[in-house]
């Protein structure tokens, strides 16, 4: 899996909704549209190799230092305010699309990236700028004269951290958006999961560590949406549970973990037993409860040393015990429970338990991190797995739906339609990209409960089948 990306579609204007069978439509044409880009993104990506890489040079306009040939004013339900001059993000220009890149990769001349992948992302994404005014032309009419809107807006953002939108806008900030920890990214590439974070929080991990342990579970929270389920253990010489039972991941929820997170202080021993026993017992409640997803589920371990406490346990007390919940739990509800271990240390002596807790479960994979520094992007890229196990044809028609946020720049709540798209030109299909992506105005819909009542999680298939996890291990 070497990028993943998203597509996205932005409906701006008035929308009133009259009744159920209208917002079905509604929502059947945003999700029809979005698969229709995802398969333009894929015809892109497997030409790329016949794209010249210095015709492509200056053929791209930057979010933040082009001057745009056509600018405009948006629909009022995108418009900021306003402001004087060309490089206004309150403008659009619709005869082109723009592309934004994120600092740490934008790290070369000019601002230019330097990766070899990122540039042939910017590069290959720039082949659908003739299909983006072409279905925004030929829709026109429809959005118009049916929901007296303008044409969706639709964007696309690689693993690289390329990050193609038309039409074009201006950033009112330069290097700060990343599409890769994007809530429509990640559910777009996951689909929906429950997922509990077990976390050291021993006095061995003071000073800079738990900082990035900080960084990193407050990074899984947020890219989170209402269609998955949260829960966090943390431990030191004993464990803690932020919440008695996974939580629907909703702005609100996510707030207060992200909250109680931020709190997380480096003190005690190093208590392996009693975490995941307050983790299964978590997941027990939340399942007894009815208040899991009917999906794959996700536990994520990262630690920093070799357990010292409770008196009398002993590590393959904690593996038997861990081997056999996973089963149970697993057996209970007819879905995969994958195990993610994270051992952090220049000390090859505490690498060896979580690498053989993570062996010792079918669906487990160990990652080694000696650099402190890499604890963020480590933790967070646990979601690339459940990528693999989506490109499977029961997942053709895939549709991700994420909790409603305030669109920049004019504020209006929207919501995002997110699908996969993969590599068609190897078997099995590569989960090469990520997410398309539709943005509608909530104030638009005549009633929010009609709204909620439509929208309907559909459960995707992941089958991790044992190439794809020998692929996740190496």
């Amino acid at each position: 899996v070497r990028a993943l990306l998203a597509l996205g579609m932005l409906v701006t204007g008035l929308i009133t909704a009259t009744s159920a069978a209208l917002v079905d439509d509604l929502f059947a044409k945003m999700e029809a549209d979005v698969l229709e880009l995802v398969l333009e993104a894929e015809k892109a990506y497997s030409t790329r190799c016949s794209t010249s890489l210095n015709n492509c040079a200056r053929r791209n306009y930057d979010e933040c230092t082009s001057e745009y040939p056509n600018l405009s004013c948006p629909a009022t339900e995108l418009a900021g305010e306003q402001c004087g001059g060309s490089l206004c993000s309150s403008l659009i220009d619709t005869s082109i699309s723009a592309v934004s890149l994120p600092r740490d990769v934008a790290n070369g001349r000019n601002g230019n990236p330097t990766d070899e992948q990122a540039i042939e992302s910017v590069c290959y994404t720039r082949e659908l700028e003739d299909w983006f005014q072409q279905k925004r032309i030929e829709d026109s009419d429809f959005w118009s004269n049916e929901y007296n809107v303008e044409s969706p807006q639709m964007f696309i953002g690689t693993q690289e951290g390329t990050f193609r939108v038309h039409p074009a806008r201006h950033s009112a900030t330069c290097g700060d958006f990343d599409p890769r920890s994007r809530p429509w990214y990640i559910a777009g590439s996951s689909g929906p999961k429950n997922v509990v974070l077990i976390l050291d929080t021993s006095g061995s991990m003071a000073g800079l560590r738990i900082e990035l342990l900080k960084q990193a579970a407050s990074r899984v929270v947020e890219t989170l949406t209402i269609a998955d389920r949260v829960g966090l253990v943390h431990f030191s010489s004993e464990a803690t549970v932020l919440t008695t039972r996974m939580v629907i991941a909703t702005e609100a929820n996510k707030r207060d973990l992200l909250k109680q997170i931020s709190g997380l202080e480096a003190v005690g021993k190093t208590n392996f037993y009693d975490a995941f026993q307050d983790a299964f017992e978590m997941i027990d409640q939340t399942t007894e409860s009815e208040l899991h997803v009917d999906c794959n589920s996700a536990i994520l371990f990262l630690t920093d040393g070799k357990m010292t406490d409770p008196d009398g346990v002993t590590e393959d007390d904690v593996v038997d015990l861990v081997t056999s919940e996973i089963t149970r739990v697993q057996n209970e509800l007819e879905k995969p429970v994958l195990l993610f271990t994270y051992s952090i240390s220049d000390n090859e002596n505490v690498h060896g338990f979580p690498k053989r807790l993570a062996c010792a479960s079918d669906l487990g994979v160990w990652s080694q991190i000696i650099d402190e520094t890499l604890i963020v992007q480590s933790l967070t890229s646990y979601y690339r797995l459940f990528a693999l196990g989506l490109g499977t044809e029961s997942n053709d028609d895939f549709v991700a739906w994420a909790e409603p946020f305030n669109f920049f720049p004019s504020g209006v709540l929207g919501t995002t339609a997110s699908a996969p798209v993969y590599d068609r030109t190897v078997a099995p299909k590569s989960h090469r990209y990520s997410s398309a992506s539709l943005v509608l105005p909530l104030r638009c819909l005549q009633s929010i409960r009609l709204w909620v009542s439509n929208l309907k999680a559909r459960r995707p298939w992941i089958e991790l089948f044992g190439s794809l996890l020998l692929g996740a291990r190496l």
